[in-house]
């Protein structure tokens, strides 16, 4: 955690403000991750602070929210704010500056306004990777590969991603695939390899084990130039066992696969 504080306060130093940009301006910020890394428990955690507007993956098909919207939260501001055109999301893909404009002209209550977004999931992840000191960017990592790949076969069995806290989960065990896993954890790496060398401006890296952590998402408030004390409880539900081996359904395979590959820290996640 000592070595994350370093970075962000580093990091947070470069954030110059941008000719043209005025002081009331909002913080403007990107999570980028992958799937399976905690971005929704980060998004909606984020949400529950009073001057910060975190938008799901407005560039995707599931992170638009539908036509009819009941109760609060962000799909419910998107709906009542946000234009009907930006429902098609192949306008959302070719004008996403003019997008992202709206988004922050309408937030002008806010310190900080972001959204999350899937690395190289489009060709949105390129742009935002070189936009400069006006928007901060968060990657999001789960350094345990094997608990994103667990969390992934899960999700697939069950059809159930993320939960809300007091949802009921539905749980099962999955099987391990040596070979299904290698290619998971190649393309990971090399996608996050490719965003640490291509990000500029302001960024902080924070894995999952340490943002869903009240210091964790406190070092992000500070990151963003909000109160860090200001957040709410947490709106999602955890559905998996920190114990990852469990989540198969043939531990003995995965142990002999951590084993030969010398990653038997991964056994668990905490």
């Amino acid at each position: 955690m000592n070595k994350l504080l370093r970075t962000v306060e580093k990091e947070s130093s470069q954030g110059a403000m941008k000719v043209g940009q005025s002081e009331a301006d909002p913080v403007k910020f990107a999570i980028l991750c992958m799937p399976r890394t905690g971005s929704s428990m980060l998004t909606q955690w984020l949400s529950t602070h009073k001057d910060i507007r975190c938008l799901p993956a407005i560039f995707s098909k599931t992170g638009w929210p539908p036509r009819q919207v009941s109760g609060v939260g962000a799909f419910a501001w998107m709906r009542e704010n946000l234009d009907s055109e930006w429902d098609n999301l192949s306008l959302r893909l070719s004008k996403p500056a003019k997008l992202l404009r709206e988004i922050v002209a309408k937030s002008s209550d806010k310190v900080a306004v972001g959204f999350k977004h899937h690395i190289g999931s489009d060709n949105i992840t390129e742009p935002l990777l070189g936009r400069g000191a006006g928007t901060r960017k968060i990657i999001l990592t789960r350094n345990n590969l094997l608990a994103a790949y667990s969390s992934h076969k899960v999700v697939e069995a069950t059809g159930q991603g993320a939960a809300r806290a007091g949802q009921s989960i539905v749980r099962a065990a999955v099987t391990f695939d040596p070979v299904e896993f290698s290619r998971f954890a190649a393309k990971r790496q090399r996608l996050y390899e490719h965003a640490r060398e291509q990000v500029r401006g302001p960024v902080m890296e924070i894995d999952y084990t340490a943002v869903r952590t009240e210091e964790g998402i406190g070092l992000i408030g500070r990151f963003l130039g909000v109160d860090p004390a200001g957040f709410g409880l947490q709106q999602t539900a955890k559905r998996n066992s920190d114990e990852i081996v469990s989540r198969f359904s043939d531990p003995e395979v995965v142990l002999s696969y951590l084993k030969q590959h010398g990653l038997e820290n991964w056994a668990s996640e905490t």
